[in-house]
């Protein structure tokens, strides 16, 4: 006799290899409804305790079968149950082809016999399956009742998905203040449910409001469900970014480090590709993970990003390109990240970001002398003026088209579009301060701050003005193209020279061309067009020297 199995799993060996059927962990029921065989025996299906909602999506019973498993062949069928029985009938097989039919016998002798398939019932009818089928057994109430059940949920569910994925491309926050649905503060998400309720009967009359009537109800609304739902997203759109890679096989890899709002340095992991569908070539990035980093060091970081490769599945093998920013864990020649990888594969050419070399670039320019460290320190001296008051805001803004825009340290495009916006608004902007020098209805701190901008806004910043918003402007239209996916390294290096040319072009012509400009600004606004002269004194080094003073331009 066969060895008794447990009831979590019944396994029967097959011919070349074993058939394994996983039951759940719920105590089985007659019946095959997920959403009873989830819920207690002595509970309504609605005052049942929490279900997790993987136990509502999958099956009662999971089924592993091997290549050898066979819906026309019952020898590599497991032990029949009621679940199993009902599971062949909605699945195959054809069984208008079994009678009569010779079924194979094993090394024992045994076979499986036709009259398990066929059934001659009492009153003399025949084909018990084609009952199940038709929907015509005694239970059959009991069976529509169970796949209108499902169906319900699964309608449900929809919803839920759909309401969670409108959030996540909208970048809204799902939750709010109070849980209960149709409550003040309840959040965009349950809000939403309830938008929607008034225009789907099923969400509204079988589920919400039985959600707020009743006490104990599955309502499958809680946190703890949103994020459950919002895993199960990511991890399918991850695996399904994970197999467009495999199926390319080759792949590059780029990985950048910055903490987040809870002071945990995340590691973001992008990988890119060339990805054929249809006949059709194109370049792709996807974005794979986000990964908490703890090290410092190019030996920790390359560790942490060979494992996160491995749990991928993807074989670094495969890998043909690294890219990292400047930094010297992550781009050092002997000990950084991409001197580690190319030691275990030297096919994984290293490519640094140009889009971050560049922006390098553009901000220690911008600190070589104090005379461009104070002009873009007026510049964002202007926007804080204007923008710290929203009555000097709005007085600005009745005489402007285009805002003031805000300075940044870091992000090179930010300048730009603040040197270019006051560029274009220069004489307003000056008159606008002009007025407000003068106003003497006006608190001191707001005069004295417009007098003392007033100052600053001189021959020289005019120049500085325009010669600055050129190599900005040419600076960022690389820029920008440096960051598109489908950029290709050789376009990259053209962009790159043409850029060096350009500036060396702004270096023997521009300078002409922002000193005419700035004669221009300065006679209409009327001030004096020339560069003004200031002393340096010099400080003697013994007692017997005498200061010596000398004229700047």
């Amino acid at each position: 006799m066969a060895p008794k199995l447990s009831d979590s799993e019944i396994e029967v060996q097959n011919k070349t290899s074993p058939v394994k059927i996983l039951s759940s962990p719920i105590k089985p029921t007659d019946d095959i409804d997920d959403i009873q065989s989830l819920s207690k025996r002595s509970k309504p299906i609605f005052e049942s305790e929490f279900t997790p909602l993987n136990s509502l999506l999958e099956s009662s019973f999971e089924i592993k079968l091997s290549e050898n498993f066979d819906f026309e062949d019952p020898v590599t069928w497991p032990l029949i149950s009621d679940k199993f029985r009902i599971f062949i009938v909605e699945h195959g097989p054809k069984l208008e082809n079994y009678k009569n039919y010779n079924f194979p016998i094993d090394d024992t002798g045994r076979h499986f016999h036709e009259k398990w398939l066929f059934r001659t019932l009492p009153n003399g009818e025949e084909e018990f399956e084609k009952r199940l089928r038709g929907g015509k057994t005694i239970d059959c109430t009991l069976q529509n009742a169970i796949t209108s059940e499902k169906k319900k949920w699964k309608d449900i569910l929809k919803i839920l998905f759909d309401v969670i994925l409108f959030c996540a491309k909208n970048n809204l926050a799902l939750r709010g203040t109070d849980e209960r649905i149709g409550k003040p503060n309840c959040g965009i998400f349950l809000n939403t449910l309830e938008l929607l309720s008034h225009y789907n009967p099923i969400l509204a009359l079988n589920h919400i409001e039985k959600v707020n009537s009743k006490n104990n109800v599955i309502s499958y609304f809680s946190p703890q469900i949103q994020n459950e739902i919002i895993s199960i997203l990511g991890k399918s759109t991850r695996e399904k970014g994970l197999n467009r890679i495999k199926e390319s096989k080759y792949y590059s890899i780029m990985f950048d480090c910055t903490p987040d709002v809870s002071h945990k340095e995340q590691m973001s992991q992008v990988l890119r590709y060339v990805y054929i569908s249809n006949g059709t070539v194109s370049i792709e990035e996807t974005f794979i993970d986000f990964i908490e980093s703890h090290e410092k060091t190019g030996e920790g970081l390359a560790l942490e990003i060979t494992e996160k490769l491995k749990k991928d599945d993807l074989k670094l093998s495969n890998c043909r390109g690294q890219s990292y920013d400047n930094a010297a864990n992550m781009s050092g020649k002997y000990k950084g990240v991409k001197t580690r990888i190319l030691q275990i594969n030297n096919l994984a050419m290293y490519v640094p970001c140009n889009a971050h070399s560049l922006n390098l670039v553009g901000n220690d320019a911008a600190k070589v002398c104090i005379r461009m460290i104070t002009f873009f320190d007026t510049v964002q001296q202007i926007f804080n003026f204007f923008s710290s008051s929203t009555s000097r805001w709005t007085t600005l803004m009745k005489s402007i088209k285009i805002s003031l825009k805000c300075t940044s340290s870091i992000r090179w495009s930010a300048k730009q579009d603040s040197v270019s916006a006051l560029k274009r608004n220069l004489k307003d902007v000056y008159n606008v301060l002009m007025e407000m020098s003068k106003n003497s209805n006006l608190p001191k701190e707001v005069i004295l701050g417009a007098t003392n901008l007033l100052k600053h806004l001189d021959f020289n910043f005019f120049c500085l003005l325009n010669l600055w918003n050129e190599i900005l402007t040419t600076i960022n239209h690389v820029n920008l193209a440096l960051q598109k996916k489908s950029l290709m390294i050789d376009s990259a290096t053209k962009m790159v020279k043409g850029l060096i040319l350009s500036i060396q072009i702004m270096r023997n012509e521009g300078i002409d061309k922002a000193i005419e400009f700035g004669q221009i600004i300065a006679n209409d606004l009327g001030v004096k067009a020339n560069f003004s002269d200031k002393r340096k004194r010099k400080v003697k080094k013994l007692d017997f020297e005498l200061i010596e003073d000398e004229l700047i331009i």
